[in-house]
C-alpha cells in the first residue's frame, strides 16, 4: 500500500456507541488517501470489539489497543503520533466528527504554504438544542493566511485545543514534541509548543472540526470542574507553559497566554465558584493565589476592568471579594459589594483603599457604574429570610443602595413580581415595610402563591421573581438573586391552582444565580422524576441503557414536539375554517373596533394615537387591542382597556363581529375580511426600501404575488401622508381602494411639541426615560436587515470604539427594528448606551434625542418634523442602491444630513453636527416638503372625522394633544378619495401638495 497523505488519529475510551459515527465521518472524507488510527485507551465496555469490526470493513483503518488506562489522554495522542505513517497527522475524538472536506482542505493549505502547522475553524455543536452551532474563537479564522512564526499573528495562541489542526509529522518528531501524560489539559501545552516552534503557520477559515458537546453520556474529563484536582491540573499545565516560554526565549508571548488563561480558563471556574462547597472555595483561593501572584500588573492592565479586581482579590486570598467580582462576571453589571467614590474615581469595595498601590487594581471608574441611569441598573437584591406557611411565603429582602443613590427621604416603592418565563403572564404583590441602612435597603413582603399563580398554571412552568423598584418617576426591574441556596424551600399550593396534580413550587437557582420557581409534582411522582434527573446528570442512564437508547428517547421527544407544533397548526386551520363558514355569519357590532400594531407586538404607532383619541371623542365605541405574548409584556394601555390574545378563538370571533379593523401592518394574511367590516390601514412608515410588487421576491413569484394581493385587497382605507407615499407604497401594493390624505397620527405629538415648546417636551421625555442630563442624546434606529440583505459590506456599530471617541459628550439610545433581536450591551458600556428596543412609543424616544443616526429606516421622515440634526450610517449604500433590496432614492441625493460609510466618519460628522445641520437648512425644508407635506399636527382628528364622523369636539380633543392654533376639523369626504383617481392627479415625488 502506498503512503497515505494524512493520518487521522481517533482517540477512544469507553465510547462504543459514538465511535462508529466518528470513524464514519473520517472514512467519508473527500481525501481518500488517508490512514485511520483508532487508539483504544483501555476500554472496558466493548469498545475494543467495535473498533475491530470497523477495521475489518476498511483496510485504511488500524487499531491500537492500549492494555490499560495509564498516562491520561496524552498517552492516546502520543501513541497515535508515533504510529502515524503519513507526513501529516490530525486528531478526532470518538464523540466528535470531521466535516467531509476537512482533511483535503487542511492538506491543501499545508502543501500550498509549506506549513509546519495548519489551524482550522472548529464549530461547537449541541445536539440536544437542535444542533445549535457556535464557532470556536471565530475571530482568529476570518480569512486564509500564512505566517512566518507565531509573532506575526499572536492571537492564534489563544486557540489551545489540539483538534481542528494539521501537524507536520517531521516537525513534531524533529522537535521531540509530546503531550504530557500525567495531567489533563494536555493539549494546551502541546499546542502552545507547536505554535512557538513552528517556522510556518497557516490558517484555514473553513470549518474542519465538529466539537460535539452533549449533556448525556459520560462527561468530558476536562468538564469535571467540580473536583479540585481539575483545577490543580489546569494550573500545572499553565506553569509548564510558562516554563516552556522561558526555556525558548519566548517570554514576550506570556501576556497573551496569561490573558487567555484569565478570560477563558479562569472564568469557567469563577462562574461556578458561588455554589461550590466551602472546602472547595478555600482550596480554590489557595491554589490560585500563589499562581496569579506571578502575573505582573502589565498583564492585568490589558484585561477588562473586572478581571483586575478578580486578580487583586485572589492575591489577597479574599474569598468574599472574589465572590463579589465573580457575581459581576456571571451576571453582567450586577454589583454585590459596596462601591466607593474618591476624588472623582469609583473603586470596588471599601477595603484596601488606604493602600495607594491597591487603588489601580480596584479602580472601576471605566465601567461607568456611577453614570448608568437608575432604570437600567442591574440592582443586586436577595432574600435574607424565607418562611413557608402553607402556600404563603414571608420573605425579608435586601437591595444594594450603591453610592447612596436612594435617599431616606426619596419616594421609594417596591413590588415583587412573579413572571412566567416565555409569556406575558405576571402577578404582583406589594412590599409591606422598608428600612434604610448605610448601604442597604431592607424590606418585608408576603407572597401568597395560592393567589398569585394563575388558574391555568401547568407543571414544569417556570416563574421568575423580580423586584420592581420605583424611585420617583423611574422604575427598575431586576431579578431576585440567590445569596444562600440552602435558604429557599418548596412551597405547596392548592391543587386547583396547578393542573394535573402538580402541588408544589420548587425554588431553583439558575446558572447565573437568579431565583426561579418551578411548578412540579411531589411524592411519589416527584421522587421518580428526581431519580431520573439525577441519573441523566450523573451519566448512569447511558451506562444502563446505552447512549444510543438515550438519544432515541430524545429523538422521540423531538417528534413529540413536532407533533405539538402540528396540532397548533391544525388548530389554526380549524379556527380559520370556522371563521369563514360560521363566525362571519354573525351580526356585526357597529360599535366594535379592533386595533392591532406590528402583528400584535406592540400597542403603539398610529393605531395607538387613533385609539387614544377615540376614547375621548367616541365613548360609545367598544375598543379592543389585539396583543401577542411579547405585546402584552410591553403594552402600557390605560386601565380597563379590553385586550384579546392574537390568534385565539376570541380574537377570530371579535374580528368577525367588528365593524372596524385598525392596523399598521397586516391582519393574519389568510383571513378574509367580512363584507360589512371597514379595514383602516395606517401603515407604519413612508418607505425607503422597495416594497411589494417593486421587489423581485414578490413580482417574480406568482403564488407570493397572489398572497400579497389578497392581503392588500382587504384594505378599505389607506392613510397617504404624501404624494411620494402614493407613488411608492400605494402603487407597489397595487392598492385600489380609497386614500385618506392626511398626516400620520403618531406624528401629531411631534408637530405639536415643536410648535408649542420643544424644550419642555424634550425635558419631559428625558425624565420619563431616565436619561443622563450631562450629555447629548443620540438615537440610533437602523432598519431591519434580513439574512438575505445582510452582507459583508455592513459593519455593526462598535460601541466600545464610539464610547472612547464620544462617550463624554453623547449617550446613545439603541432602537433595533421590531423584527431584530436586540443586541446585548456590555456592562462596561451601559454608561454610554441604553437599549430602548422594547419601548413601544418611538415618539418619546425622538422627542428625547438631540440627533438621529439611522440608515434606510423610515424613522428619518418622522424625526425630520423636529428639525433636529440627522446623520446616516450606510456602509452598504452601494449594495442597497444597486443589488438588493433596492431603494426608491439614493440617500446621497435626498437626505438632509451627512452619509457616513465608516464609523470614523460617524465620529467626525458628530463633531461638526451643528455646523453641518445649519448648512443644510434649505435641503431640510425640501426634504420635509417632499415626504411630509401634510403634517400639521391634526392628522388624528382628520382620520377620525373621515372614518367615524365629527362629534362636535375640536381637533385638540380628537388628537389627544393641545394645539396653539384654532381651526375647524377637516371634513371626512374631502379626505377619502379613490386611489386611481388620486394617483392620476398627483404630481411626481418631490412636488408639494395639500389635501
Amino acid at each position: 500500500m502506498h503512503r497515505p497523505d494524512v493520518t487521522v488519529v481517533v482517540m477512544v475510551q469507553d465510547d462504543r456507541d459514538l465511535l462508529p459515527a466518528a470513524v464514519r465521518s473520517v472514512t467519508r472524507q473527500t481525501l481518500r488517501n488517508i490512514e485511520i488510527l483508532i487508539v483504544n485507551h483501555g476500554s472496558t465496555d466493548g469498545t475494543d470489539k467495535v473498533a475491530d469490526r470497523l477495521a475489518a470493513r476498511d483496510d485504511r483503518i488500524r487499531v491500537i489497543h492500549l492494555p490499560d488506562r495509564e498516562g491520561g489522554p496524552g498517552r492516546t495522542c502520543n501513541t497515535g503520533f508515533a504510529a502515524a505513517t503519513a507526513p501529516y497527522v490530525t486528531l478526532c475524538a470518538s464523540d466528535d466528527e470531521l466535516p467531509p472536506d476537512a482533511c483535503r482542505r487542511l492538506l491543501a493549505t499545508a502543501e500550498l504554504h509549506q506549513a509546519d502547522l495548519v489551524l482550522g475553524r472548529t464549530m461547537r455543536i449541541q445536539p440536544e438544542r437542535g444542533n445549535q452551532q457556535r464557532p470556536w474563537l471565530h475571530s482568529s479564522y476570518e480569512e486564509e493566511a500564512a505566517y512566518d512564526g507565531v509573532r506575526a499573528r499572536t492571537g492564534i495562541l489563544r486557540d489551545q485545543i489540539s483538534a481542528g489542526k494539521l501537524y507536520s509529522v517531521d516537525f513534531i518528531r524533529r522537535h521531540g514534541l509530546e503531550f504530557p501524560e500525567d495531567v489533563i489539559y494536555e493539549d494546551q501545552l502541546f499546542t502552545l509548543s507547536c505554535c512557538v516552534l513552528a517556522r510556518r503557520i497557516a490558517v484555514v477559515p473553513d470549518v474542519v472540526y465538529h466539537w460535539i458537546t452533549r449533556s448525556v453520556g459520560k462527561p468530558s474529563i476536562t468538564h469535571t470542574r467540580s473536583q479540585i484536582a481539575n483545577l490543580r491540573d489546569r494550573i500545572k499545565v499553565n506553569q509548564r507553559m510558562d516554563q516552556f516560554l522561558r526555556d525558548h526565549d519566548a517570554e514576550d508571548l506570556a501576556p497573551i497566554k496569561d490573558a487567555k488563561f484569565i478570560e477563558h480558563d479562569l472564568k469557567l471556574y469563577l462562574n461556578e465558584l458561588w455554589h461550590r462547597e466551602p472546602a472547595y472555595q478555600r482550596d480554590f483561593i489557595d491554589i490560585l493565589a500563589d499562581y496569579v501572584t506571578t502575573f505582573p500588573y502589565s498583564v492585568a492592565e490589558q484585561l477588562p476592568t473586572i478581571y483586575r479586581v478578580v486578580l487583586f482579590m485572589l492575591r489577597q486570598r479574599d474569598l468574599e471579594g472574589t465572590l463579589a467580582a465573580c457575581e459581576y462576571i456571571r451576571e453582567p453589571g450586577r454589583v454585590s459589594t459596596e462601591l466607593t467614590e474618591l476624588d472623582g474615581r469609583v473603586y470596588w469595595g471599601t477595603r484596601y483603599l488606604d493602600d495607594e498601590q491597591a487603588r489601580p487594581w480596584l479602580d472601576v471608574t471605566s465601567l461607568g457604574l456611577h453614570r448608568i441611569p437608575f432604570s437600567q441598573q442591574n440592582i443586586y437584591n436577595y432574600f435574607t429570610a424565607y418562611n413557608v406557611e402553607g402556600s404563603t411565603v414571608r420573605v425579608r429582602g435586601v437591595l444594594h443602595n450603591e453610592l447612596g443613590q436612594i435617599g431616606a427621604d426619596d419616594d421609594l416603592r417596591l413590588t415583587l413580581q412573579l413572571r412566567r418565563k416565555g409569556s406575558g403572564s405576571s402577578a404582583r404583590t406589594k412590599v409591606e415595610a422598608i428600612r434604610w441602612g448605610p448601604s442597604l435597603v431592607e424590606y418585608d413582603a408576603t407572597l401568597d402563591f395560592g393567589a398569585l399563580l394563575p388558574r391555568k398554571a401547568r407543571p414544569f412552568q417556570t416563574w421568575d421573581l423580580i423586584l420592581v423598584t420605583r424611585l420617583g418617576e423611574h422604575t427598575n426591574a431586576t431579578r431576585v438573586c440567590v445569596r444562600d441556596d440552602t435558604l429557599h424551600r418548596p412551597v405547596p399550593v392548592k391543587r386547583s391552582r396547578v393542573a394535573l396534580g402538580a402541588r408544589w413550587l420548587d425554588p431553583q437557582p439558575t446558572l447565573r444565580g437568579n431565583l426561579t420557581l418551578r411548578a412540579t409534582w411531589r411524592r411519589p411522582t416527584r421522587r421518580l422524576l428526581d431519580v431520573g434527573k439525577g441519573l441523566l446528570q450523573s451519566g448512569r442512564i447511558p451506562i444502563l441503557l446505552g447512549t444510543r437508547s438515550v438519544l432515541l428517547v430524545r429523538g422521540a421527544m423531538g417528534l413529540l414536539s413536532e407533533f405539538r407544533r402540528g396540532l397548533r397548526w391544525l388548530a389554526r386551520r380549524i379556527r380559520m375554517a370556522v371563521f369563514r363558514t360560521i363566525l362571519t355569519r354573525m351580526p356585526v357590532d357597529d360599535s366594535l373596533v379592533v386595533f392591532e400594531s406590528f402583528q400584535g407586538r406592540q400597542a403603539s404607532d398610529s393605531p395607538r394615537a387613533i385609539f387614544d383619541a377615540l376614547r375621548a371623542t367616541h365613548p360609545d365605541l367598544t375598543l379592543v387591542w389585539s396583543l401577542g405574548t411579547a405585546g402584552r409584556r410591553g403594552a402600557d394601555l390605560p386601565r380597563g382597556t379590553r385586550t384579546v390574545n392574537r390568534g385565539g378563538w376570541e380574537y377570530f370571533t371579535l374580528l368577525a363581529k367588528a365593524r372596524y379593523w385598525v392596523d399598521n401592518f397586516g391582519m393574519p394574511r389568510d383571513l378574509p375580511k367580512p363584507a360589512r367590516t371597514t379595514y383602516l390601514q395606517t401603515w407604519h412608515g413612508t418607505p425607503v426600501k422597495r416594497l411589494f410588487l417593486d421587489t423581485t421576491r414578490v413580482r417574480d413569484d406568482q403564488a407570493e404575488r397572489a398572497r400579497f394581493q389578497r392581503q392588500v385587497d382587504r384594505w378599505d382605507l389607506l392613510l397617504a401622508p404624501s404624494p411620494y407615499f402614493e407613488h411608492s407604497m400605494a402603487r407597489s401594493a397595487n392598492y385600489g381602494g380609497e386614500l385618506l390624505r392626511a398626516g400620520v397620527p403618531r406624528n401629531d405629538a411631534l408637530v405639536q411639541a415643536r410648535e408649542s415648546g420643544l424644550a419642555e417636551a424634550t425635558a419631559r421625555a428625558r425624565q420619563a426615560l431616565d436619561l443622563p442630563t450631562d450629555r447629548k442624546i443620540l438615537l440610533f434606529a437602523p432598519t431591519y436587515r434580513s439574512p438575505e440583505e445582510a452582507t459583508e459590506a455592513y459593519t455593526p456599530l462598535d460601541l466600545e470604539m464610539l464610547a472612547d471617541a464620544i462617550g463624554d459628550e453623547w449617550y446613545i439610545l439603541l432602537r433595533d427594528h421590531y423584527f431584530s433581536k436586540p443586541a446585548m450591551i456590555e456592562p462596561g458600556l451601559r454608561y454610554f448606551a441604553g437599549d430602548v428596543s422594547t419601548v413601544p412609543d418611538l415618539t418619546t424616544l425622538m422627542l428625547a434625542s438631540d440627533a438621529l443616526l439611522t440608515d434606510f429606516s423610515s424613522v428619518m421622515f418622522d424625526f425630520a418634523l423636529l428639525r433636529r440634526p440627522m446623520l446616516f450610517y450606510a456602509p452598504d449604500l452601494d449594495y442597497y442602491n444597486n443589488v438588493d433590496p433596492l431603494t426608491y432614492f439614493d440617500l446621497l441625493d435626498i437626505v438632509p444630513g451627512p452619509v457616513a460609510r465608516t464609523q470614523d466618519e460617524v465620529v467626525a460628522a458628530l463633531g461638526r453636527l451643528d455646523d453641518g445641520h445649519a448648512e443644510m437648512t434649505t435641503r431640510y425644508d425640501e426634504f420635509v416638503a417632499q415626504f411630509s407635506p401634510l403634517e400639521d399636527g391634526r392628522a388624528t382628528a382628520a382620520v377620525i372625522n373621515a372614518v367615524w364622523g365629527p362629534t362636535g369636539s375640536d381637533d385638540r380633543r380628537a388628537s389627544g394633544q393641545s394645539h396653539p392654533q384654532d381651526s375647524s376639523p377637516a371634513e371626512g369626504p374631502s379626505l377619502a378619495l379613490p386611489a386611481g383617481e388620486a394617483l392620476a392627479k398627483t404630481p411626481e415625488p418631490g412636488a408639494q401638495s395639500r389635501r
